[in-house]
């Protein structure tokens, strides 16, 4: 496993690919995260190794949290290592996929097939009984799985400023 340092953030990593997220996210800022405010609560569906839930730790501070959705068993372990690393004590991470139901799907990503349980983010939130009203903010990249996603998670989308 490799890492990167860029400013005050130790991202490590476990594939090529992961240099173009972590390039996305702290260079070219294609999430746009300078719409994050302290307090917010964000959502990264499709969270990977969680270069971007380590950012978002940062910029929502300690009265702000980041729910950091990634099916990924690899990226996932490496997603918990950035927390740690970065001490992100306000990030809730989950080892699923978002659907538009309850199931267990097969994945194929990083040239891996893997299967994750699944549920649609209405069913996730108000399981764990997060606030709706609070989230502002929500990052999804998930290589396709949009098409299942955003149609059962439409009452959430509707209220975000940023998506």
């Amino acid at each position: 496993m490799s890492e990167v340092q860029f400013k005050n953030y130790r991202i490590k990593y476990n594939d090529p690919h992961d240099i173009a997220a972590i390039i996305e996210c702290y260079i070219l800022d294609v999430y746009k995260s300078r719409n994050i405010r302290k307090g917010d609560t964000v959502i990264d569906i499709g969270a990977g190794i969680g270069e971007f839930a380590v950012l978002a730790s940062k910029l929502v501070g300690n009265n702000g949290n980041v729910i950091a959705i990634e099916p990924s068993p690899d990226d996932f372990n490496t997603l918990l290592m950035n927390l740690k690393t970065n001490l992100c004590n306000n990030v809730m991470p989950l080892n699923l996929a978002i659907s538009n139901k309850p199931e267990k799907i097969k994945l194929e990503f990083k040239r891996k097939t893997f299967e994750s349980n699944a549920n649609s983010l209405t069913n996730i939130l108000r399981t764990l009984n997060i606030n709706t009203e609070r989230i502002r903010f929500m990052k999804m990249d998930i290589e396709g799985g949009e098409r299942r996603a955003i149609p059962s998670s439409i009452e959430i989308i509707e209220k975000l400023d940023f998506l």
